[in-house]
């Protein structure tokens, strides 16, 4: 394999690992996708251990809001907030398919009781969708999500939907569901609207589509200086298109974001080398094989010590 089909590869995989949330995402790099808020209950709220619970939740206990919301249901196995309150911290906690069954149980008590408001019943969809996104359960995700699009254009349901078709590989609908979410959002954070950005940019780049892609990616860091997904892929975007000083440029702000991220240091090297830097890229190289190295990113190691062997073999110092 020669030094430019290799680069390339790296940084697919990279784009791979900075791409939606599979992880992961969400409407901000990283984090989890968009979840319900905890729900209230004012006949209750004043007394302990709903409050308990819900306190617990608001602080970042989790664990302690699950006991909490459980022994309330010991207690009244009808209350279905308690139950739509131990499904939000089940997600937090990563323990999805609890967090399914209590979704479950509080959506089909309240779909009994007619005066449940059906607010309620989308806070409960869109978590249980989440749960099912986590377990790679896209189809049955989808299916949640669309139950709240069927009565109201929720901006959340539209990007978890758009997640959800990213992963089974359906870029246009995803991009159309993105599109939707950005139409539909209130008010977001700076931070939350570029990631949706960065997102439909990996869809745009999975369809082939780099122009667009870079549009997307330019209106995320536009919104958000900060973002490192944002220049990383536009980096590798703008190097498939030949653009190496721009992706140069775009590799050297994430390293001034984070420098210690090591695949920026391996791109900086490799396009050093393709510029005919020679010490610049056996210094970048090297310090970014000592990194995978130490990481035990037995991939990335192997590529970095193989391009490092080239170069020592090489007769020609070019500097």
């Amino acid at each position: 394999m020669n030094l430019i089909s290799r680069f390339v590869w790296i940084i697919l995989i990279v784009v791979g690992l900075w791409g939606n949330a599979g992880t992961h995402s969400a409407l901000a790099a990283h984090n989890p996708a968009p979840m319900a808020t905890i729900l209230a209950d004012r006949a209750t709220a004043s007394t302990y251990p709903f409050h308990a619970g819900v306190s617990a939740y608001q602080v970042g206990h989790f664990r302690d809001a699950v006991f909490a919301f459980s022994e309330v249901l010991e207690a009244n196995p009808g209350h279905s907030k308690a139950y739509g309150n131990r499904c939000l911290s089940y997600l937090q906690l990563a323990e999805y398919s609890q967090a399914i069954a209590d979704c479950t149980e509080a959506l089909t008590l309240n779909i009994q009781n007619e005066r449940v408001p059906h607010s309620e019943n989308i806070e409960l969809y869109l978590n249980r969708g989440l749960a099912y996104y986590r377990l790679a359960n896209y189809e049955k995700a989808i299916v949640d999500f669309d139950a709240i699009l069927a009565t109201i254009p929720d901006y959340r349901a539209f990007y978890n939907r758009g997640l959800a078709k990213f992963a089974l590989q359906h870029y246009e609908s995803a991009i159309a569901d993105y599109d939707q979410s950005i139409r539909q959002s209130p008010a977001l954070s700076m931070q939350r609207s570029a990631a949706v950005y960065d997102d439909r940019a990996i869809a745009y780049l999975s369809l082939n589509n780099p122009d667009q892609a870079i549009v997307d990616l330019t209106q995320a860091i536009a919104l958000n200086p900060s973002d490192q997904r944002a220049f990383f892929n536009r980096a590798c975007t703008y190097h498939q298109q030949g653009e190496l000083v721009l992706a140069f440029q775009d590799f050297q702000q994430v390293l001034a974001l984070n420098p210690n991220n090591l695949q920026a240091q391996f791109n900086v090297g490799l396009i050093h080398r393709q510029l005919g830097h020679r010490q610049q890229a056996y210094a970048f190289l090297k310090e970014a094989a000592l990194g995978f190295y130490k990481n035990g990113e037995t991939v990335s190691f192997e590529a970095a010590l193989e391009i490092l062997q080239q170069m020592q073999n090489e007769k020609s110092v070019i500097g």
